[in-house]
């Protein structure tokens, strides 16, 4: 008995030793890389997330394309628009049917990190949410984690941010991302010989 199948390689590859894929390289059977490369922006991002796990990554020398994010869009953490002028990280997610995931971020020093999640690459008005401090207020805080409603199939871009701008120290370092829940694999065909 032979079994053949095929899935969508974007959203196949799984959790390896507990950490979430991320890469610029081509996903292909066999291929395993926990390398993240730093800094990234739409033309270029830092990275894809196809599964649950741990991203570690450090976004100093990232490009700012997204200044402030859209109160009016969701991503309005309390009355104003988030200030978003520190270098960024971008990753793309894929998600698929039946998704529920909740993403973490935590920043490593003294730096203040941000995160939020658009729609379309660079455009701060198609922001789904966003969180940058944890609490009203706060300074150098942990955004809260975000549980967004994704639609399966549709490509969502995660950054990871800083309120300060780049030439204050604290916009930028190491952070760890964190992608839980629920990122099931979708099969594209599946048969028994």
């Amino acid at each position: 008995m032979k079994l053949k199948h095929s899935a969508l390689l974007a959203s196949m590859f799984l959790v390896f030793s507990g950490a979430a894929f991320a890469q610029k390289q081509p996903i292909y059977p066999g291929y395993v890389s926990t390398v993240v490369p730093t800094a990234g922006d739409c033309s270029a991002p830092t990275g894809t997330i196809s599964a649950t796990g741990t991203i570690t990554g450090n976004n100093s020398g990232g490009p700012n394309n997204v200044s402030f994010v859209d109160p009016d869009a969701g991503c309005s953490e309390y009355i104003d628009a988030i200030n978003a002028g520190g270098p960024e990280d971008v990753y793309v997610i894929t998600p698929g049917t039946g998704n529920a995931l909740t993403f973490t971020l935590t920043g490593g020093g003294a730096w203040d990190p941000m995160m939020y999640i658009l729609a379309t690459c660079g455009d701060a008005s198609s922001c789904v949410e966003g969180s940058d401090d944890a609490t009203p207020g706060g300074s150098n805080l942990n955004p809260r984690p975000l549980s967004p409603s994704l639609t399966a199939g549709n490509t969502y871009f995660v950054y990871v941010d800083s309120w300060y701008g780049a030439s204050s120290s604290n916009s930028s370092g190491p952070y760890t991302l964190n992608v839980s829940g629920t990122f099931p694999v979708t099969l594209t065909e599946f048969s028994i010989d």
